[in-house]
């Protein structure tokens, strides 16, 4: 259980709940990038008005954590990957669904990260070694070029 507690955290814990109120978007996507760079690989839960409104983290093996996430989960829930630009190695993966679905993940998440490690050690791949990594590595850029390019066309 001690081990669970420190694979899956809540992403303001620590913040004054006054000061978690008053931040702008801006101000809490800084924390949620800092947060996550510090700490890849930890599942960070994010409530909102009480309930437990998505969660994700941060990997350097993006394939590898969704192909794990794909075989493992048999209930319905929306992922998304994105990239940082200025962290071009860090890529965060983001789950919504129910709440009871975002527990299942929660309780279950310390599990899937010794899958994922396990892998990793059976197969020796280093990180960016992975052909599936670099697949999932282009298709998050060109989501992000697509956006850019409609955002562009906007303008």
């Amino acid at each position: 259980m001690a081990e669970t507690e420190l694979r899956v955290r809540d992403m303001y814990d620590g913040i004054d709940p006054i000061e978690l109120k008053n931040m702008n978007e801006r101000e809490r996507n800084v924390h949620i990038d800092q947060t996550l760079r510090n700490n890849p690989e930890i599942l960070f839960k994010v409530y909102q008005q009480g309930r437990l409104h998505m969660v994700f983290f941060g990997t350097t093996r993006p394939g590898l954590w969704m192909r794990v996430l794909h075989d493992r989960i048999t209930i319905n829930l929306s992922f998304q990957m994105t990239r940082k630009r200025a962290e071009a190695e860090m890529y965060k993966i983001t789950m919504s669904g129910s709440q009871e679905q975002l527990q299942h993940i929660c309780d279950d998440f310390n599990e899937i990260y010794d899958e994922v490690m396990n892998i990793l050690k059976d197969e020796g791949t280093a990180a960016g070694n992975n052909p599936e990594d670099d697949v999932e590595e282009l298709r998050a850029r060109i989501r992000e070029l697509e956006l850019e390019n409609r955002m562009l066309r906007r303008n």
